[in-house]
């Protein structure tokens, strides 16, 4: 199945958890980078909670992390799907956007 209908099939179905998170990165190619970097080991955010996301990130497979900073217009959409990691931003509501979030989606059981 193609990597992006995947991804766009699991951020249709009901969200798993979205959880509140202090961290308000103000550019998402410091979020990609700090990714990188945790996945290669060399870097360990102070944001527990944040951690705790990359290891699922990291572990899970297939899953969407849509990650939201209240001080950027929009979000930041993290897939993994057979191993693959995919990246997108893309506009964010207006609902929730005085908030720092993570919201995690999957496919349906």
């Amino acid at each position: 199945m193609d990597t992006i209908k995947c991804i766009r099939d699991m951020l249709r179905n009901t969200c798993r958890s979205v959880e509140q998170v202090s961290f308000n990165a103000t550019d998402y190619r410091s979020v990609v980078k700090l990714w990188v970097q945790y996945k290669r080991g060399r870097v360990s955010i102070q944001q527990s909670r944040i951690n705790d996301f990359f290891s699922f990130h990291l572990s899970h497979d297939p899953h969407v992390l849509v990650y939201s900073s209240r001080v950027l217009n929009d979000v930041l959409i993290m897939g993994k799907v057979n191993g693959d990691y995919v990246n997108i931003k893309a506009p964010r509501g207006d609902t929730l956007n005085h908030l720092s979030f993570v919201a995690v989606y999957g496919p349906k059981h």
